[in-house]
């Protein structure tokens, strides 16, 4: 290599590394600001995506928007839901037919009550102390009911007065019983329902030792039961009562499905007021 070579090849190399430096100066500062936008302003997410917290459609990781699978609002038909409609879940008492239990009693109609049992002629205490008609509910309902009426077709007629206040509830099959007096120790030993006004010449209801009719009626005169007895049902200190497979408005007409009661009553004669009668046989 001649002298005038070799003293060019040093400027060569420096002129390049030169070049080099100014273009590297240009080309940062553009980095630069392309690198600070990105940052600043990130290029949008498509919609649906699946990792975007924002409020968009679809969004299965999203807590407020429509089509959220964790969506915790209360949509209708959802089953988690305790409050809207076809929820599986709801706790909500959708209601009972009236009747179906105590809380719930249907009103009285003909047909529910049934005179069960009689005591026309207790012989250990008097009339006016011992007599007592027994009702059962017929139905399969519960009942509410008030203004009962005991009378005959002639002159006896007295309201039914409950030993407690306000309406009576009796439940299916349950007993009623309607004393001349409520005192268990001076009314031969009857627990009482309700008590009725004695008197054997209006004013008030009385059985007859011989022969009689019982109507039960609505406080508005509606009829709901009647019985007509003779001598054949009277048996001093005996109470009479209907067989249990007879128990029924129409069925208990029948005075040969009727007959003596044997358990035994506290304080003499014979009855099962408040319980379910004797089978005749």
């Amino acid at each position: 290599m001649t002298w005038e070579a070799q003293s060019i090849a040093p400027l060569r190399t420096a002129l390049s590394s030169f070049i080099a430096c100014c273009l590297l100066l240009l080309i940062l500062p553009a980095c630069s600001e392309y690198g600070l936008k990105s940052i600043e302003d990130p290029e949008p997410e498509p919609l649906g995506s699946d990792d975007d917290d924002d409020d968009t459609v679809d969004d299965d990781d999203d807590d407020d928007d429509v089509g959220d699978d964790d969506d915790t609002s209360n949509p209708v038909g959802d089953d988690d839901d305790d409050d809207d409609v076809g929820d599986d879940d709801d706790d909500s008492d959708p209601g009972t037919p009236p009747g179906s239990e105590p809380d719930n009693p249907r009103p009285l109609i003909p047909g529910d009550l049934v005179i069960n049992e009689l005591m026309i002629d207790p012989v250990d205490v008097a009339d006016a102390e011992g007599e007592y008609v027994e009702l059962r509910n017929n139905g399969g309902a519960w009942v509410e009911f008030s203004g009962l009426v005991l009378k005959d077709w002639g002159v006896d007629e007295a309201p039914v007065e409950p030993e407690e206040p306000g309406p009576i509830l009796l439940g299916p099959g349950a007993f009623y019983v309607i004393c001349v007096l409520s005192d268990f120790w001076d009314n031969g030993g009857v627990d009482c329902d309700a008590t009725v006004e004695y008197s054997t010449w209006g004013d008030g209801f009385a059985l007859s030792n011989t022969e009689d009719e019982v109507v039960l009626a609505a406080s508005n005169g509606v009829e709901l039961d009647i019985v007509i007895y003779d001598d054949s049902l009277v048996v001093p200190g005996e109470a009479a009562g209907v067989d249990p497979d007879y128990s029924s408005v129409s069925a208990n007409n029948d005075l040969d499905e009727w007959c003596m009661q044997w358990g035994m009553l506290p304080f003499g004669g014979t009855g099962s007021p408040g319980e379910s009668n004797d089978n005749c046989w």
